[in-house]
């Protein structure tokens, strides 16, 4: 675990290859947050560039839909992002979860189906695409039934006047939701 100072963590809610990802609640304001962190304790200059921008991005996307992201500070070597938690599920964990998941009523799924593409409707709007839409980065919280997408780490500002690309070459995002599947 780790010790953020004004932050209690009370629980690792997940681990990539690349980041730990910590729930926690605030000592002064009793604001329940989830704590990012990157993995490595000497991440690349790469790295946290791109971290400072995933924040950036979140941060500068303060739309319903979005995870808020509060706050970036150091940690350690590292950095840690704090971000909303409104106790919300990785879309693809609750699907698991679900035995009835493919008998879920029309309505229902409809009303999901929507939601997302309401959300990455603002993205775009904000001239921002995810690039990396996928189960687990959509959150969930069943009760509400409040969405919000998640992840901005390989994000990009899309300039209407002048598009670029990193590399042609380079696959970013998750290859099974690139896919045309027929």
């Amino acid at each position: 675990m780790i010790t953020l100072p004004g932050i209690i963590i009370q629980a690792k809610l997940y681990e990539s290859s690349a980041t730990l990802v910590y729930q926690g609640i605030g000592e002064q304001d009793r604001r329940a947050v989830v704590a990012e962190v990157l993995k490595q304790d000497y991440p690349s200059s790469q790295e946290l560039t791109r971290y400072r921008q995933e924040y950036e991005i979140t941060r500068s996307l303060n739309l319903e839909g979005v995870v808020k992201a509060y706050s970036q500070q150091n940690y350690q070597r590292t950095l840690v992002i704090l971000l909303e938690d409104f106790s919300g599920e990785f879309l693809e964990r609750w699907r698991q979860q679900q035995s009835d998941f493919y008998s879920m009523p029309s309505a229902n799924f409809l009303r999901l189906a929507i939601a997302i593409t309401d959300i990455l409707g603002k993205i775009h709007a904000a001239n921002v695409i995810h690039k990396n839409i996928n189960s687990s980065n959509i959150v969930l919280n069943p009760k509400t039934g409040v969405v919000k997408m998640i992840d901005f780490g390989i994000a990009t500002r899309f300039s209407r006047t002048n598009p670029t690309f990193k590399s042609l070459h380079l696959l970013e995002g998750t290859l099974a939701y690139l896919l045309n599947r027929q």
